[in-house]
Order: structure tokens, then C-alpha cells, then sequence
């Protein structure tokens, strides 16, 4: 009867400090937070709780080995599949070897087989970062995994376009074009479906499908920049020029602002590398419509940003 009342007393404590770890962290006060956390761990040594509670708030301080650290003695008391998911982000931030990732997220999937949010995860992990035994990405797993998510939620218009994507890195276009069908089909409104597809068929060359699929993206969300210059891309090859210029005016223009609104050096350098581009063909596309004055100004822009091909079209066109 003591050593129940001793351990509801302790659990009582427990509870009082992890409250006021958890108004203090509301705070922003982690220091002070880590304090009561630790008081909390005095009374409950092996709370999975109050090691969670750490790890979240080493993470706002960016104590990532603190935080794995802790998620790890969460796992070693009681292993769950959202804790292995958590330290599975955390050895990511961290910079940890690939295979940490994994087979954490391999760890929570065995606990969690019915979770899709994991086998999205460990699928983004296998199709974005390489496997330095073989030095390739894992496209072959990570659609693996995304069918077996498909299995439990074969609804899911998200998974068919992730999977599309996949299949579309790998080579294998046509089954790509039925996956993102298949997420047009479950969700039509959503306008990234319809411009990932328009990017797929002018990748293949089916510039009509293209410009198609792009006008519907439009049609739902006209604040794309890219949706533009791509339907650009598909009226240039297609001969419709005049649409060509009107995609890329806008595309340039949305791009010109977002240089106003940004001081990212690396956000800078990818929006002058493609105004680069767009002045270049804009020009290109003013010149086969017999504009050379506005050809000639695009191609002197597309030269001062760094273009060497803009050489060539002024000296065929602006001598």
C-alpha cells in the first residue's frame, strides 16, 4: 500500500511539472521548460512522455543530437511508431547516414502498418536521396511503397500523383500518364494534378495535350507562374506563337516581381536563370512573328543576364 501511494504521489508530480513545461514552452521559455522536464524525469524516470516533451523542445533549440538522444530513451522504455517517425525526421535534420532514416521509418511501418503518412515518408526518402551502395535512387522502392499506401487508400488522389511522378523520373512515361489520370480522376479540382500532367506530355512531346492540360491548371489556379511558361512551351511547338508571347509576358512579369520581394541569393539565382531562358525564346517567338524590335530587346536581355545563345539571335536578327 506505501509503494502505491509513493508511486501515484511520484506520477501526481509528474504530471505538475510536465504542465508547467508545457505552459512555458507556450512561451517560447524552453530554457525554464527543460527545467521542469527535468524535474518531471526526477519523479518518473522512464516517463515516455517527458522524454517526448524534451526532444520536441531540444528540437525548437535546435539540439538535434539532444533530441535524438531523447526520442532513442522514449524508444528504449516503449517503442511506438510515431516516436521511431519522429527520430527518423530528427536523424535527417541532423545529417545522419540515409540508412538511419530507413530503418527507422522500416521500424515504424512494422508498428503501424496501416499508416500511409510513414510509407509516403520513407518513399520520399528512397526517391530523393541516394543509395551510396549503389549510388542510384530508389525510384523502384519508393513505388513500392506508394502502391502498398494505394492499397490502404486506393481513394487517395495524392498517392496516384506521387506515384506518377516516380514512375515518370524512371522512364516508365505511359503508366505515369494512367497514375495521374487516375488522381485527376479522384480529385479533378486540384490544379496541380492537371499541370503535372501538362508538364509530363510536353516532356513527351504532346504539345496539344500539353496546352490542354495547362489551360485547365489555369482554369483552377491562375496564380502559377510556371503553368504559363510552360503552355508557353507547348503553343511555341505548336506554332501558336502569338499565345506563346502572352504565356511568357506573364510568366516574365510574375517573375520580375517576385526578384522585388525576395533577398534569397539562391531564390535570385534560380528566377534570373529562368527570366534568362523566357527572354530568349520570348525573343525567338517575336522574331518568327516578324517583331524584330521587341525580338532584339528580349535578346539583349537574355544576354545581359548571362545567355551566350543571345550572341547568335542578335546578330541574325538585330545587325
Amino acid at each position: 500500500m506505501v509503494l502505491t501511494c509513493s508511486l501515484v504521489q511520484a506520477q501526481g508530480k509528474e504530471g505538475e511539472f510536465l504542465a508547467l513545461a508545457r505552459e512555458k514552452a507556450s512561451d517560447e521559455n524552453y530554457s525554464l521548460a527543460l527545467v521542469d522536464i527535468d524535474s518531471a524525469l526526477s519523479y518518473s524516470p522512464n516517463s515516455v512522455e517527458a522524454f517526448k516533451l524534451r526532444a520536441w523542445l531540444k528540437q525548437k533549440m535546435e539540439d538535434y543530437e539532444g533530441a535524438i538522444n531523447d526520442f532513442t530513451q522514449a524508444i528504449t522504455v516503449r517503442p511506438d511508431a510515431e516516436t521511431y517517425f519522429l527520430r527518423s525526421e530528427m536523424y535527417q535534420v541532423a545529417d545522419y547516414h540515409r540508412d538511419f532514416v530507413i530503418n527507422d521509418l522500416g521500424n515504424a511501418i512494422a508498428l503501424d502498418r496501416n499508416s500511409v503518412k510513414y510509407l509516403v515518408r520513407r518513399a520520399h526518402i528512397r526517391a530523393t536521396t541516394i543509395n551510396t551502395v549503389t549510388g542510384d535512387l530508389e525510384y523502384n522502392k519508393a513505388i513500392s511503397d506508394i502502391s502498398r499506401a494505394i492499397r490502404i487508400e486506393p481513394g487517395n488522389a495524392r498517392l496516384y500523383h506521387i506515384r506518377g511522378d516516380y514512375k515518370f523520373e524512371l522512364g516508365d512515361r505511359l503508366s505515369a500518364l494512367t497514375d495521374m489520370n487516375r488522381a485527376i480522376e479522384n480529385d479533378p479540382q486540384e490544379h496541380s494534378f492537371h499541370g503535372r500532367r501538362g508538364l509530363m506530355k510536353l516532356l513527351m512531346e504532346d504539345y496539344p495535350g500539353a496546352a490542354q492540360d495547362l489551360t485547365e491548371a489555369i482554369r483552377l489556379n491562375a496564380n502559377q507562374e510556371e503553368y504559363y511558361r510552360h503552355r508557353g512551351h507547348a503553343n511555341y511547338n505548336t506554332g501558336r506563337y502569338t499565345g506563346a508571347v502572352t504565356d511568357y509576358t506573364r510568366s516574365i512579369n510574375t517573375l520580375f516581381a517576385q526578384t522585388q520581394s525576395t533577398t534569397d541569393q539562391d531564390k535570385l539565382t534560380a528566377i534570373t536563370e529562368k527570366l534568362r531562358d523566357l527572354y530568349l525564346i520570348r525573343g525567338s517567338a517575336f522574331a518568327l512573328l516578324e517583331r524584330d524590335g521587341e525580338a532584339c530587346d528580349d535578346f539583349s536581355r537574355s544576354r545581359d543576364l548571362g545567355e551566350r545563345k543571345a550572341y547568335n539571335y542578335l546578330r541574325k536578327y538585330c545587325r
